[in-house]
């Protein structure tokens, strides 16, 4: 072809670029009649900074067939740290754009041989208010996502503090299985670090009572399949948090979810350990011994989201098998 694309307008870091080059180049010189098929980092559908990237492929691709997969328990291909999505594009101009996702696979290694066989996709959407595309894999998945956007009309930035003061809240930015959203700080000592930078962040709310609600969400596993279906699949990264749809929160919300978030902190608190390592002690968490409180949770947001029961049920075992079975909610804390 004597097509010479022009600089990418995928803007990331210089390894980033690359591949996003590599992806531009093979969907546009691609032939109508022709199908596209990469194996890419996880992150094309939901990484902020792949927004563009995401705009080229379907614009380009009028099927658009995305299935994906973590690195823990086990890994697409040993060896390779790397969360990946299986892309596959074709170009049909007799009909309508359709995007089909399957859920974020976690798996064992003894379930490699039926991976790909019990593979389900579903139709997804572009996510246009956030750019991304959804991971969904099933139809009570896109049931959940649909009814969490008709609360839209205000995000959990709107209940942020714009200065430093009012209800602090901690959250770990980099879980796996778990999502921690705690008003004391974790104990940690050192003799030559404070508290993880790179792993905590913190949120200030205006009003104690909504800091404890939006505390309580953070932990839910509603929550985490939010996180799971449109975020990057490795960090909760300020967008993750700030553009979780909310809504005016309910009397119900209110007058009862602070209560489950103090014994949920309580929980956490009381199933935690010390653990000493060469350099410094931590305190370790165990979410999964607090299961039956954030089941709490998610049953009160039910019921302000209007789930059906199917739904409730969805999201209670969003992923417990893998969940269930790893219990620390401190992978990298430390680090």
């Amino acid at each position: 072809s004597t097509y010479k694309l022009k600089q990418s307008s995928y803007k990331s870091e210089p390894t980033n670029n690359l591949y996003a080059f590599c992806i531009e180049r093979a969907a546009i010189l691609l032939r109508r009649s022709g199908y596209f098929g990469m194996i890419i980092p996880a992150g094309v559908l939901g990484l902020d900074d792949a927004v563009s990237l995401r705009k080229v492929l379907l614009k380009r691709f009028t099927y658009n067939f995305c299935s994906t997969y973590a690195i823990r328990p086990s890994k697409l291909f040993d060896g390779v740290d790397q969360r990946l999505c299986i892309y596959i594009g074709k170009f049909n101009k007799e009909v309508e754009s359709k995007i089909l996702t399957t859920r974020y696979h976690h798996w064992n290694s003894e379930e490699r041989n039926t991976l790909f066989p019990c593979l389900e996709y579903n139709e997804s959407f572009h996510y246009k208010r956030l750019e991304r595309i959804p991971q969904v894999g099933s139809s009570e998945a896109a049931s959940i996502l649909a009814k969490l956007e008709s609360k839209n009309g205000r995000l959990v930035l709107n209940y942020f503090a714009s200065n430093r003061h009012g209800c602090l809240m901690h959250y770990h930015r980099s879980p796996r299985y778990w999502i921690r959203a705690m008003d004391f700080e974790q104990y940690f000592k050192s003799p030559t670090r404070t508290r993880s930078v790179h792993h905590f962040r913190n949120l200030y709310f205006k009003d104690l009572n909504e800091g404890k609600v939006i505390g309580a969400l953070l932990n839910s596993s509603l929550f985490f399949f939010w996180f799971v279906s449109v975020g990057n699949g490795r960090n909760i990264t300020g967008s993750d948090v700030e553009n979780f749809p909310v809504g005016e929160f309910s009397q119900d919300i209110l007058k009862n979810l602070p209560d489950i978030f103090d014994q949920l902190m309580f929980d956490y608190k009381a199933n935690s350990f010390l653990r000493v390592r060469q350099d410094c002690e931590f305190q370790e968490f165990r979410p999964s011994l607090s299961k039956p409180t954030i089941d709490k949770i998610d049953g009160l947001l039910a019921r302000y989201y209007g789930f059906t029961d199917k739904e409730l049920d969805f999201i209670i075992n969003y992923d417990t098998k893998y969940r269930m079975g790893r219990d620390s909610g401190n992978e990298n804390d430390n680090e």
